[in-house]
């Protein structure tokens, strides 16, 4: 199954996947405080968030350097299309 916003990227993708990058960090350190402060005050840290820390901190590092490869693409983009020389407008012909 392919998803097809994936394929077919929109002028708002880098922004969305940087929003996701960061839910992923913020949900990798939060688990990564819990499973810390259990260590603290209980003595043990539940096996769950010994891996799920850094599975989603490294999910949310991941994507956040997709973001960027996004938002470098789509700037380069833009910039080729205002190098061209009709600057992407037809003009009027002289003769």
């Amino acid at each position: 199954m392919t998803d097809e916003a994936e394929e077919t990227p929109t002028p708002d993708a880098p922004e969305r996947e940087k929003r996701a990058a960061n839910e992923f960090l913020a949900m990798g350190l939060s688990v990564g405080a819990v499973g810390a402060a259990g260590a603290v005050l209980l003595g043990a840290t539940c096996p769950l968030c010994v891996v799920a820390t850094p599975a989603l901190i490294g999910v949310g590092l991941v994507r956040r350097v997709r973001a960027a490869r996004m938002a470098s693409r789509a700037g380069s983009v833009t910039d080729s299309e205002a190098q061209s020389p009709s600057g992407g407008e037809d003009e009027p012909t002289r003769g």
